[in-house]
C-alpha cells in the first residue's frame, strides 16, 4: 500500500505449518487465491527446485520465485528490521507465534538448534515487496499452450 508517499507493507497472515511437502504447498496455493497474489517467494532448498516443483504440481499456473539464502539471517532480516522501525510494515491481526519468534531470536547469538521460520519466511516476504530484489531469479511456470501455433 501507499502512504504520505511512502510505501508500506501489510502482514496478512502466517500460513506457517509443519507437514508433508503436499500439504504446505497446498496451503501456499490456497493463500495465493485467497489473497490473490501475484506470486509465491520460496527459499530454494538443498534438493535445488523441489519446492517449485512441489507448488506447481498443485497449481501449475501460479507463478514461484525462487531465492537463495547466500546472506545470513542476520543479514537478511536487518533491512526489514529497519523497515519496522520506521513503522513501515504493519501487522493486520495478531500473530502470535510470528511474533515470539521476531522477539525471541537474538542476532547476535543465535540457537543453532533452533530458526525461526515463520521470520524467515516473513523477511523474505517483506524483501520482495520493498527491498531491491535484483539478485534473485524468478522462476515461472512453463506455458505450453502456444507451443506449435505459431
Amino acid at each position: 500500500g501507499i502512504m504520505n508517499g511512502t510505501s508500506h507493507g501489510f502482514i496478512l497472515e502466517d500460513c506457517s505449518l509443519r507437514g508433508s511437502p503436499n500439504e504446505w504447498a497446498k496451503r501456499a496455493v490456497r493463500a495465493y487465491h485467497e489473497h490473490k497474489a501475484d506470486l509465491i517467494v520460496a527459499e530454494k532448498n538443498n534438493g535445488g527446485d523441489m519446492v517449485a516443483q512441489v507448488i506447481k504440481g498443485v497449481d501449475d499456473r501460479i507463478p514461484v520465485k525462487l531465492v537463495h539464502a547466500s546472506r545470513g539471517k542476520t543479514k537478511r532480516a536487518e533491512p526489514v528490521a529497519n523497515l519496522y522501525s520506521q513503522f513501515r510494515v504493519h501487522h493486520v491481526g495478531m500473530f502470535p507465534e510470528l511474533e515470539d519468534q521476531m522477539v525471541g531470536w537474538d542476532a547476535k547469538d543465535p540457537d543453532p538448534a533452533w530458526s525461526p521460520d515463520r521470520m524467515d519466511a516473513m523477511v523474505w516476504c517483506i524483501t520482495e515487496l520493498m527491498l531491491d530484489t535484483t539478485e534473485i531469479r524468478r522462476e515461472t511456470p512453463k506455458d505450453h499452450r502456444l507451443a506449435n501455433r505459431r
